[in-house]
């Protein structure tokens, strides 16, 4: 149709046959290019359809930030001031129970080696041996007993059921009388207190006619106080809520403020009674050295580890992971999936508390699972997201 109308044209335009032929073929090179040009834009479309398709789609996955829950150490420290003092001093105690009788010392008084300083009643120790003796004797009517019941189960006077009772009350009594028997021979060599060296007594924790326990201090004897010490302890006491945490030979950290130091040590001895004035236990801490410029009487700070065996285990999120639904806290735990995206969980939570550094929870999660700590108000009824790691 094209070429009738260029026909037509030339007949009514006189044109030559060349010239037709010329101008047909400018229109058809006009032609086709603007075909190709068409199919280009066309294709540039379609690209650019997909691409934004594709984006969108990934747009609708939101981004979140997470941390792995942390659980939180048993083992806390408590720190009390301490004093230098000289590793020459002793507390000295019975090893029975009883009446303080004397005290021969006085404080500040020199003494000599096995010299007596205490003493207990020997009235309060006769008493286990005046039941020992007792005991015995009613030992004695059991198996006088116990032979008559024999003889009269032959006879069918008794029941064997009497007959077992009696004799396991026999068996009962002799084991109480073999460990009064091996208390009252301890209580021979453990009435009296003697000094274990030559040394000056600082101080006198009891008194004339209390009652005593095993190991509780009586009094508190300074080694040669005409010599130079070479090894220190740190003395310092603790209150009653963390006594029953530390033992003998746990390590302590020690520091020196003045001298800008700190040593290792460790637990040397720890008092079984508190003092009247303070109501705190005395610790005394053995040093694995002594810092160069310390000196005695110089203070200290005494750092105690100790484990809380009773304390629950608990984990620590960020305080910007819990959020709150109708009274009940909740968190969102993630879980990777095959093709890099987090498939996200509402976990409800118990809070149990909240500092600077996170906030406490129990409930459905373990230490190490991944909590959103970031995004939270933007995760509502979403299944998916990706990670943020910048």
């Amino acid at each position: 149709m094209l070429l009738c109308y260029f026909a037509y044209c030339a007949c009514n335009l006189n044109l030559t046959l060349i010239k037709l032929f010329s101008y047909i073929w400018e229109v058809c090179k006009i032609y086709f290019k603007m075909k190709r040009s068409l199919l280009i834009f066309l294709l540039l479309i379609v690209s650019f359809s997909c691409t934004k398709k594709k984006s969108v789609a990934k747009a609708t996955i939101p981004f979140a930030k997470a941390t792995p829950a942390e659980l939180l150490s048993r083992t806390s420290t408590v720190v009390y001031p301490g004093v230098l003092n000289a590793r020459k001093e002793a507390e000295l105690s019975f090893q029975s129970a009883g009446k303080i009788k004397s005290i021969n010392v006085t404080e500040g008084q020199k003494v000599r080696k096995n010299q007596l300083i205490a003493s207990l009643d020997a009235n309060s120790l006769q008493i286990s041996k005046s039941q020992l003796a007792a005991i015995k004797i009613e030992q004695k009517n059991n198996e006088s007993v116990y032979e008559k019941y024999k003889k009269l189960l032959d006879v069918g006077g008794v029941s064997q059921q009497t007959l077992d009772n009696m004799r396991t009350k026999i068996e009962t009594v002799a084991e109480t009388i073999k460990q009064m028997e091996e208390k009252v021979k301890a209580s021979k060599s453990v009435s009296t207190i003697t000094a274990p060296y030559d040394g000056v007594i600082s101080q006198i924790f009891q008194k004339v006619s209390e009652t005593t326990l095993p190991d509780v201090p009586v009094v508190f004897i300074t080694k040669g106080v005409n010599s130079a010490p070479t090894d220190f302890d740190i003395e310092t006491s603790v209150s009653m809520r963390y006594i029953n945490y530390l033992s003998k030979g746990d390590p302590v950290r020690v520091t020196f403020s003045e001298i800008d130091q700190s040593v290792e040590g460790k637990i040397a001895s720890l008092s079984n009674v508190p003092s009247p004035e303070t109501n705190n236990f005395r610790v005394k801490v053995s040093l694995n050295n002594t810092p160069k410029g310390a000196v005695i009487g110089m203070f200290a700070q005494v750092r105690f580890s100790y484990t809380q065996a009773d304390k629950k285990e608990e984990l620590m999120v960020s305080n910007n992971a819990v959020f709150e639904i109708g009274n009940k806290h909740y968190v969102y735990r993630l879980k990777k999936n095959k093709n890099k995206l987090y498939s996200i969980s509402k976990i409800p939570v118990t809070l149990k508390g909240m500092n600077d550094k996170g906030t406490l929870i129990e409930g459905g999660v373990a230490a190490g699972d991944l909590i959103v700590s970031a995004g939270v108000s933007n995760l509502t009824n979403v299944k998916e997201v990706r990670l943020f790691t910048k």
